[in-house]
């Protein structure tokens, strides 16, 4: 399995954001931001620590847990629900846009973006 790829930015950083490269997402942890790098895996965003074997949040989108029941008020983000029923917990990063995504995170240090994770469970 290849070394977990990270770049740590310092806590005054925090107030704004930082380059992000194109493969890549920060997420803001222990106050700093570490970019953490991503790849396409079978359509799936996908951390590029993960490989096929061993990977949490791989082995997620084989889980098949029922659908969030808390999302029928529409009240809360269904991919980040998803994302805690298979063990992860969702967080939110920043891509080379400055915009926010929703990451789902994995003890084993692997990542999926929530929403593709949730997609490949519940297609559109």
């Amino acid at each position: 399995m290849a070394a977990f790829s990270s770049t740590v930015f310092a806590k005054e950083d925090f107030a704004k954001k930082p380059k992000v490269p194109a493969d890549a997402l920060a997420i803001f942890v222990d106050d700093s931001y570490k970019l953490i790098k991503f790849k396409k895996i079978d359509g799936l965003l996908i951390s590029e620590n993960c490989r096929k074997k061993n990977c949490l949040a791989l082995e997620a989108t084989l889980k098949k847990n029922p659908f969030p029941a808390a999302v029928q008020t529409g009240l809360l983000n269904p991919a980040a629900l998803y994302c805690a029923s298979v063990g992860g917990i969702n967080i939110i990063a920043i891509n080379d846009k400055s915009h926010e995504e929703n990451v789902c995170h994995f003890k084993d240090k692997s990542y999926i973006n929530s929403w593709d994770l949730f997609y490949s469970r519940f297609p559109k």
